[in-house]
């Protein structure tokens, strides 16, 4: 039905709809206490902070698993995009390894200058292998085949127990720059022969190898090559 106050039809007045219970202040009041009176629920606020829109932003503590736990860094270093570059550590070829009585090394020995002509020289050649020869009648070493190449030689010694072979190399090394002027580089590569098949074959890859490098035909034109006889109980050398 139809109010007094209003009307129906076109000419009735727009009434304003209630609020909706849903979006209605629901907000119940603090519960009471034993003696019947309302007591305070809302918390303090902490000195030195103010509530609404005036409140200060205080800083949540940090959250030990994104903390920083890395080493401070050094003095004068820096990181990121900025940090210097280090330059990788050269590292040296150990030459420390059990003595084998009578047993042969490969041994190779490059020059300071790559891929030029340095070594395989007829008025310096000759000069390095009288060096070992000299070596060899003072009982140092004993060369039993060496081959020079253009930018480094490889050969095959045997080294008494007395002698420590990283020693007699260096030495070598000292006595050649020192008299025929040759720059080697740092250091030497060396593999210890444990058979008499082993040996063959490393005595073939050092007598091929300017073959290989095509510059001769075959191994008995190329000029730069000595050898002594082997030591007893050595194993044989191989026939070239």
């Amino acid at each position: 039905p139809v109010s007094q106050k209003s009307t129906s039809g076109r000419d009735a007045p727009t009434a304003r709809p209630h609020s909706n219970d849903r979006y209605m202040e629901t907000t119940l009041p603090p519960p009471p206490t034993p003696d019947g009176r309302f007591m305070e629920t809302s918390l303090p606020i902490p000195q030195n902070c103010t509530s609404g829109r005036d409140a200060s932003t205080m800083r949540p503590p940090p959250n030990p698993r994104f903390m920083n736990t890395s080493q401070p860094l050094a003095p004068n270093a820096t990181s990121g995009r900025d940090a210097p570059t280090a330059r990788p550590h050269r590292k040296t070829l150990p030459h420390a390894h059990p003595y084998f009585e009578e047993s042969p090394f490969f041994i190779t020995i490059h020059a300071e200058a790559r891929k030029r002509n340095v070594l395989a020289l007829p008025g310096l050649a000759p000069l390095l292998w009288e060096e070992w020869l000299a070596y060899a009648r003072l009982g140092r070493c004993h060369p039993a085949l060496f081959l020079v190449m253009p930018d480094h030689i490889h050969g095959m010694f045997v080294f008494p127990r007395a002698e420590v072979m990283q020693n007699v190399v260096a030495a070598w090394k000292r006595i050649t720059a020192r008299r025929h002027g040759v720059r080697w580089q740092r250091d030497f590569f060396d593999h210890r022969i444990r058979n008499a098949a082993e040996y063959d074959e490393k005595c073939g890859y050092i007598r091929l190898n300017p073959v290989r490098k095509s510059l001769v035909e075959t191994p008995e034109s190329w000029p730069y090559v000595w050898h002594l006889p082997p030591l007893t109980n050595a194993p044989p050398s191989p026939l070239w």
